[in-house]
């Protein structure tokens, strides 16, 4: 491990959990690495997160240093999930690579997937596969655009690969293989992977020819081409629809849109039909932890089980497909959260919440439904849940917080938020999944408004300010947030000249990101002119801070004039850098919800675009429209769901 001399120690972590991770993959794949030995190496300033060079793997410092002392819980998951990443490459990407770069998600996805096996070999009390959910339910919102694109994609200039290192090819391509592991075993997946490193090391490989060794370690048992060529070669996933028949269920599919108007027009074309071959998962009230698995192959299935109680599907989450119900159906799952949640498991309960408020969103389901099943949240002690419950309505406070309702839906939340404050408390204790649940109340009651959270963020801010009293790594984000958010420019500075003299770069990051909650127009703007100062941002960060800006409604409305008024600055800033303009773009596009901010956005990105961000531009002018008509239906329901909820 190599990192600057005064940040050294801060590589003890990597170091250990690295070591446990070779000998891990090594066994996993029964073959060892064969490079005599491998560095790794903290860079002070690096655009990317981290790059799997055979022997010489570079990161970010964020990626790879960890300091107990001031870095939180989640700085390790991070650390800890990027440098399983780029170890899993050892054998995914360097030992066996792909042929071209149609398949880069099998180098992409593959890693994914094994880092998630690496950390719950390491660390089983984490529950790492539950806490991926979340960002695999954001993965889903981008694959339900019309502007996704096939795990497997056809490439022929270069300048579309860049645009491909995407959640499509990182998220998306780990949970397909996950599913083949659900359906075929976890053990059998093992073993086919192993023969096909053995039968390809130092080669390159297609993905056919990955199908071809899974089928024969499978014995063909399974077909694995038919089955995943649906899963790779086509853009989006399945919606699968239960329908209750007369004693039993029916399952049918079709895929999910988050714009309905634009899948009726893809109806009517025979070419644009989307089928999938679906390991169906699920299990019943009557036998609440005993899965089964009913195939869809490319059409409808039947399940023979009575339908007069709750059935729940996609079990674990363990497929890329969401499940719609009938209106009773999701009375009754909403009934059995509220009397005893733990009979489902964490992931399900998380993606519960998170496909209710997706169909709502796409106008498949009312927001009274998906709203009704977060009632019992006041009683829920995951992580999980909470946070995608949160990221859900991230989107509907996007969409409403320059609206009257805004102030209703934060009264619904501080209802919800309060009781799970008591029972959680502010205490410095406890395994990485209670970390999680701590931060994520405390950040939610603050944001609320709860006096007792909100004077305890302040008084500790206030105490590290005047006497440089150490705080708790899991609440610094929360407590320093609160500080600049109630103060004003004093406070401000001060954390800014802190993040200059900081060694760590984990609480550099917490800085940068509390500085956008200051109420403050003239810092905020002080603040975003800086992404254009390298003295003042690295490159490095210009792509974080500007993920930061999408934090509040205030910060949220500076990056969307900063971003019209400095476009043209921007590009000739950054059109080297795909990346940042991706980002960029995505950032500050994702809650636009008017006509007129859509005409600006059209006549600036048409002007003056480069090639590499088409895809991205595209992807946002696609989402600001579904944004616009989604108030146009979604407004005035929700109110109405708030106002009754007062009462």
């Amino acid at each position: 491990m190599w990192a600057r001399e005064d940040a050294y120690s801060q590589t003890e972590h990597a170091l250990d959990f690295g070591i446990k991770t070779y000998k891990y993959f090594t066994e996993y794949f029964a073959t060892p690495d064969v490079v005599p030995k491998a560095d790794h190496v903290a860079v002070p300033d690096f655009l990317a997160g981290a790059m799997e060079n055979w022997g010489l793997v570079i990161y970010r410092e964020t990626s790879l240093l960890y300091d107990k002392q001031v870095s939180s819980s989640h700085d390790k998951f991070t650390v800890t999930l990027i440098v399983a990443h780029e170890i899993a490459h050892t054998w995914f990407g360097n030992m066996v690579t792909m042929e071209w770069w149609d398949d880069l998600w099998l180098n992409e996805g593959f890693a994914s997937l094994l880092m998630y096996l690496a950390m719950d070999h390491v660390y089983p009390t984490w529950n790492v596969f539950a806490l991926q959910v979340v960002d695999l339910l954001s993965t889903m919102v981008k694959d339900a655009l019309t502007t996704s694109h096939p795990v497997s994609s056809h490439i022929i200039d270069p300048d579309e690969i860049p645009q491909h290192f995407d959640s499509i090819s990182y998220s998306k391509g780990m949970a397909i293989l996950r599913m083949i592991t659900g359906f075929a075993g976890a053990d059998n997946f093992r073993d086919g992977i192993r023969r096909y490193v053995q039968k390809y090391k130092f080669k390159n490989a297609r993905m056919s020819q990955l199908w071809d060794t899974l089928t024969e370690s499978f014995n063909n048992t399974f077909d694995v081409a038919r089955i995943m060529e649906s899963w790779t070669c086509q853009m989006g996933y399945p919606l699968v629809t239960i329908e209750e028949g007369d004693g039993h269920f029916i399952l049918h599919q079709t895929r999910f849109l988050l714009d309905q108007d634009i899948k009726k027009e893809h109806e009517t074309n025979a070419s644009a039909e989307y089928k999938w071959n679906i390991p169906f998962t699920y299990v019943t009230q009557r036998q609440s932890h005993k899965p089964k698995t009913v195939w869809l192959n490319f059409t409808s299935a039947t399940i023979h089980e009575p339908n007069d109680k709750w059935i729940l599907g996609n079990y674990e989450f363990i497929g890329y497909y969401k499940v719609m119900y009938s209106s009773q159906m999701w009375s009754l799952l909403a009934k059995q959260l509220l009397e005893d949640h733990t009979v489902f498991p964490e992931a399900n309960r998380a993606v519960l919440i998170g496909d209710a408020f997706a169909f709502a969103r796409a106008n498949v389901l009312d927001y009274n439904v998906a709203l009704n099943l977060t009632r019992y949240l006041s009683k829920e002690q995951s992580s999980i849940p909470w946070e995608s419950f949160l990221h859900s309505i991230e989107f509907l406070k996007g969409m409403i917080s320059y609206n009257a309702a805004y102030t209703q839906l934060q009264q619904y939340l501080k209802k919800l938020v309060a009781p799970v404050f008591e029972m959680v408390g502010t205490a410095d204790k406890g395994e990485l999944p209670e970390k999680y649940l701590r931060r994520v109340i405390l950040s939610l009651a603050c944001d609320v408004g709860v006096d007792k959270a909100v004077e305890y963020a302040k008084s500790m801010f206030a105490n590290w300010m005047k006497h440089d009293a150490r705080l708790p790594p899991d609440l610094s984000m929360v407590i320093y947030s609160v500080g600049i958010r109630e103060g004003d420019s004093t406070e401000w500075d001060y954390v800014w000249n802190k993040k200059l003299s900081t060694t760590v770069a984990s609480e550099e990051n917490i800085m940068m990101e509390s500085l956008v909650y200051t109420q403050k127009p003239s810092l905020l703007w002080r603040y975003i002119k800086w992404l254009l100062d390298p003295s003042k941002i690295k490159p490095q960060d210009v792509r974080v801070v500007i993920g930061y800006f999408s934090k509040t409604p205030l910060s949220r409305m500076v990056a969307v004039q900063f971003v019209m008024s400095q476009w043209d600055d921007l590009i000739a800033k950054f059109s080297n850098d795909q990346f940042i303009l991706r980002d960029i773009i995505q950032e500050v596009t994702a809650f636009v919800n008017t006509e007129f901010n859509l005409e600006q956005f059209e006549r600036i990105f048409a002007k003056n675009t480069p090639k590499v961000a088409s895809k991205s531009v595209e992807n946002a002018l696609a989402l600001i429209r579904a944004n616009i008509g989604w108030m146009k239906t979604n407004y005035e329901k929700i109110t109405t769901w708030l106002e009754h909820e007062k009462y």
